[in-house]
Formats: structure tokens, C-alpha cells, sequence
């Protein structure tokens, strides 16, 4: 991706046919499965799935079924919860979000800013739950 979201805004607003934009712009586009996604980082940093599932605290089944692309719209907490067992740092962690398109940390949002200390600081689901807790946030679903 080269362009900034700000140039395919204005490419948008100046656009007569969307089918033109699409073909010219097909690698700005989100267009990978979550699935692919997920795969590609687990391959890339070496984890197993196994592993990451326990971390995250998912039931197996539902977890395979992300990894496989056949649930292919868990929600926000999941796919952080997700992004922590699998130790991504934040910008991995919000391209997550924005691949699965759910909302990215917002580091102004209370609660998103725990997260996002518990990312920075490298620690597990459960203490980044702890932390949401004890500072008066619901922890990740």
C-alpha cells in the first residue's frame, strides 16, 4: 500500500465509475481474509495455534474456525485478545483490527488505552484483563 487514505478519499470524491477505482486501486484495498492474515503472522513469527488459542483464552473450535476463514467476523475483543497471545505489537495489532475491519485502539478511548499499555508492555490476556479491571473497564470478552 502505497497511497494514504487521504489520496484514495480524494480519488473517491473525483471518481465517476467505482469499478474504474476498484481495477486502479486494487492493491490500496483491503481485500485479504482475516484467515490469510492470521496464518501469514503465525507462519512469519513461528507461533502455533494451539498455543495461541490457550493464551487467548478461546474455546478451540471457535478459534480454528477464525484461523480456518470460516468465522470470518469475530468480534473486536477476540481479535485482540488474539493479537496479544500472539505477542503482535501494536501496529500489527491495529492492522489486525483494521484487516478484520473492526475498530482500532483509540488511544484518547479509557479502556483502549489499557490495551494498548498492555500491548506495549508485552503482557498476557489475563493481566491485560486484570489491568482493565482494577482500573474500572470490562475486561476482553
Amino acid at each position: 500500500m502505497e497511497k494514504t487514505t487521504d489520496e484514495l478519499n480524494n480519488e473517491l470524491k473525483e471518481a465517476t465509475d467505482i469499478r474504474s477505482f476498484i481495477a486502479n486501486n486494487e492493491n490500496e484495498l483491503i481485500s485479504k481474509k482475516i484467515s490469510a492474515l492470521l496464518n501469514e503472522l503465525i507462519e512469519r513469527k513461528k507461533l502455533k495455534k494451539s498455543q495461541i488459542i490457550e493464551s487467548a483464552n478461546l474455546h478451540k473450535s471457535y478459534a480454528y474456525e477464525i484461523f480456518s476463514g470460516k468465522k470470518d467476523n469475530p468480534s473486536r475483543d477476540v481479535m485482540i485478545r488474539i493479537a496479544i497471545a500472539m505477542g503482535l505489537d501494536l501496529e500489527e495489532t491495529q492492522m489486525l483490527l483494521k484487516y478484520s475491519q473492526l475498530p482500532q485502539l483509540y488511544a484518547r478511548n479509557n479502556r483502549d488505552s489499557v490495551i494498548i499499555y498492555a500491548i506495549n508492555n508485552k503482557k498476557n490476556v489475563m493481566k491485560c484483563n486484570e489491568l482493565l479491571e482494577e482500573l474500572g473497564n470490562m475486561a476482553l470478552e
